[in-house]
């Protein structure tokens, strides 16, 4: 999955720690924090350790994308 989040968003993340949240995943491989390349976009990608429906949403007040993976059972 590629995610590319445009205009301000109000980020203050740490990528120790993100790395590091997903490292007991059991649906997340990877995921690569890309360098912010342009001050308005900024990019990340998640791979996934096998086919998942994905589904996104966008909820409001305050305004956040929710990205659901939902874990296949073998």
């Amino acid at each position: 999955l590629i995610f590319t989040i445009w205009g301000n968003p109000q980020l203050n993340l740490n990528p120790k720690k993100i790395l590091n949240a997903f490292k007991k995943s059991s649906v997340i491989q990877t995921i690569a924090l890309l360098p912010r390349l342009e001050d308005d976009r900024w990019m990340f990608v998640l791979e996934l350790k096998s086919d998942s429906p994905v589904e996104v949403f966008e909820l409001s007040n305050p305004v956040r994308v929710i990205v659901d993976i939902q874990h296949r059972q073998n």
